[in-house]
């Protein structure tokens, strides 16, 4: 992922090359469905598949989350949850999300009070002001984790520093060589990660975004955006930036970091004087809601800025459309031939791209 100019330091501080001679092309690609278990999924199947390639990255850092039932009661059969994670500065951000995002949302108190409404409740505001809250905090508690993960790293080192210091009178080995054998498998993690979810209910589609990637409905053929992307330059993100004691220079904070919201990245929230929620980069999500029309909703498309970067909005909808229009229903397949085609388009970036069919496309698995 090319959000950061830093790039992912390893031992000693050098850096991974970053240059291959030719794009990794070998796809990754999942398919399902959703449960036929309720009222609202039978005979209307949700389909999904989600394809990824490592294309002209020196490797792989997106990460991904198909989740066709939130079994955290059997009442939510048929609520479902996908998600595409898109590293840089390295592959762990991305990797504990897509393994712990699940875990975290639904053992949020707001997800538990949902959990005991009636179905009509659910559909309702206080029922999506419920949802909208415990995906926010889920974020939170989420870059929580990782930081009290960052914070033992570096106290791991540290003390490794203060022994080191204690026995070099009695080591035999030279300074050079023992900083570089102790810090060897002691590299203290840097790696930041942009979010993109999509929460959907019987009755709404919910995303939260934080970050440059991406996710679109297509409604009636129309393209709606479910998520905006969070820059630098962006006049909320720029003054926030400010404000915490950052610049912007080449449309990157601190001349670095390309995008303002997201996972890890610490050191750009070292701020003690602000909040979580007012540092450099923040980890709260912009959430938008959209109350589901299943005759109208056709598909949703969620992928990382290696999509978006060679594909607009429109573009991206109108190629899936075309690809249901000729009759072709395997969606793995769908997301495979968008992978070569924005591969085609130059892109250089890893890519990711998730398809959620809905029921207008009456498509089954």
């Amino acid at each position: 992922m090319g959000n950061s100019l830093e790039g992912f330091s390893v031992a000693g501080g050098e850096k991974k090359n970053n240059k291959l001679n030719a794009p990794v092309t070998k796809k990754l690609t999942e398919r399902g469905s959703m449960l036929p278990t309720n009222k609202y999924t039978v005979n209307r199947p949700v389909c999904f598949a989600v394809s990824s390639m490592q294309g002209w990255r020196p490797s792989m850092e997106d990460t991904h989350i198909l989740e066709p039932s939130l079994k955290v009661s059997t009442e939510l059969d048929d609520h479902a949850f996908f998600g595409v994670y898109d590293g840089h500065g390295g592959s762990f951000t991305s990797q504990y999300i897509s393994e712990n995002f699940s875990r975290i949302l639904t053992k949020r108190a707001e997800w538990k009070i949902y959990t005991t409404l009636s179905q009509v409740a659910r559909a309702e505001v206080s029922g999506i002001e419920l949802l909208k809250d415990a995906l926010t905090n889920a974020h939170l508690d989420l870059d929580k984790e990782l930081e009290l993960i960052y914070v033992k790293q570096l106290s791991t080192i540290n003390l490794a520093a203060v022994n080191r210091k204690r026995n070099r009178r009695n080591s035999k080995i030279s300074d050079e060589k023992l900083d570089k054998t102790t810090l060897q498998n002691l590299c203290v993690d840097r790696s930041g990660s942009t979010a993109v979810s999509v929460l959907l209910t019987p009755t709404h589609i919910i995303c939260s975004n934080a970050g440059d990637s991406r996710a679109i409905l297509c409604r009636d053929g129309k393209v709606i955006p479910l998520s905006f992307d969070h820059k630098p330059v962006n006049a909320t993100e720029i003054s926030r930036v400010y404000a915490a004691g950052g610049f912007v220079q080449m449309k990157r904070i601190d001349g670095d970091l390309a995008v303002s919201r997201g996972f890890g990245d610490f050191r750009y929230k070292l701020n003690l004087d602000v909040p979580v929620e007012k540092q450099k980069v923040v980890a709260v999500p912009e959430i938008t809601v959209f109350p589901r029309d299943e005759e109208k909703d056709e598909f949703i498309v969620l992928g990382c800025d290696g999509i978006w970067d060679v594909l607009d909005n429109v573009t991206c909808t109108d190629i899936v459309k075309r690809k249901f229009s000729k009759g072709k229903t395997d969606i793995g397949q769908m997301c495979e031939e968008l992978l070569d085609e924005c591969l085609k388009k130059d892109s250089r970036d890893n890519m990711t791209i998730c398809l959620v069919s809905l029921p207008r496309c009456k498509l089954s698995e």
